[in-house]
């Protein structure tokens, strides 16, 4: 979670409930990781991105794509 919701004044058990909650709402399961962005970050840092141009890349287990338009 972010600072909001420290700022938010949400308690501890507070932001478990809710990383519990959306754990369970992600298509691919589980939650995601700081790990799972850097190596994105990495990938589009590679060579192996150098023909990769105007590319949305949604790191978010699925998520954006089960949200109706």
């Amino acid at each position: 979670m972010t600072s909001f919701a420290d700022n938010a004044g949400w308690t501890s058990d507070m932001k478990a409930n809710k990383i519990e909650r959306l754990k369970v709402t992600q298509p691919l399961g589980g939650a995601g990781k700081p790990e799972d962005v850097a190596k994105a970050i990495r990938f589009l840092a590679s060579d192996e991105a150098s023909f990769t141009t105007g590319h949305l890349l949604f790191v978010d287990s699925g998520r954006h794509g089960a949200i109706p338009s």
